[in-house]
């Protein structure tokens, strides 16, 4: 898909499992949508169930994945997304642009001792701008059970983000050497 078109728009996705690859780390990503060094724009989808979180392997992006690139993340609605960690969206390298999306109910595999940061989002090197989302109701992640933010700058502009649990710390937002602007 040529950056800056629409690459995922209007479908329901659900109960996708993802991809095994070995990018950044050996893992599963992307159990609705994976981007790898794009700039898709993903807007008006449905993404429930998607996901995969074991006891043995690492997982990122139960409902969205990207690796590089600018995406657009706009519009979409993300129920029961599950993964170690971004249990909705999973952002590494990426500088993404998160919007009116509504991001609820993601969760871990509770049997894992692996890590299990960022319920909603989950960002690694990977500067953020998000506005008018709602992230809501991300349960069981031990760091940012809303928003997980490592070396990732972000601004925040009339968004909602409650009711997470946080098992550790950072039950909203979690941001460890990141920048924010709220």
């Amino acid at each position: 898909v040529p950056s800056g078109t629409c690459g995922v728009e209007g479908f329901t996705l659900k109960k996708g499992s993802g991809t095994f690859t070995p990018m950044p780390g050996n893992g599963t990503y992307g159990g609705g949508v994976l981007s790898y060094q794009s700039s898709p724009i993903i807007k008006g989808n449905v993404i429930d169930s998607c996901g995969v979180a074991t006891v043995l392997d690492f997982s990122g992006g139960g409902a969205i994945a990207c690796y590089g690139g600018s995406p657009v993340i706009d519009g979409n609605t993300i129920t029961a997304g599950t993964s170690q960690c971004g249990g909705g969206i999973y952002l590494y390298q990426a500088s993404a642009t998160i919007r009116n999306n509504r991001i609820i109910g993601c969760y871990p595999n509770a049997e894992s001792n692996q890590t299990k940061y960022g319920g909603g989002v989950y960002a690694l090197h990977a500067p953020v701008s998000f506005e008018r989302n709602r992230i809501e109701n991300n349960d069981g992640y031990k760091k940012g059970a809303g928003v997980y933010l490592y070396l990732s700058p972000a601004s925040f502009e009339r968004d909602t983000i409650a009711l997470n649990d946080g098992g550790e710390t950072g039950g909203g937002i979690y941001a460890d050497h990141s920048a924010l602007a709220i």
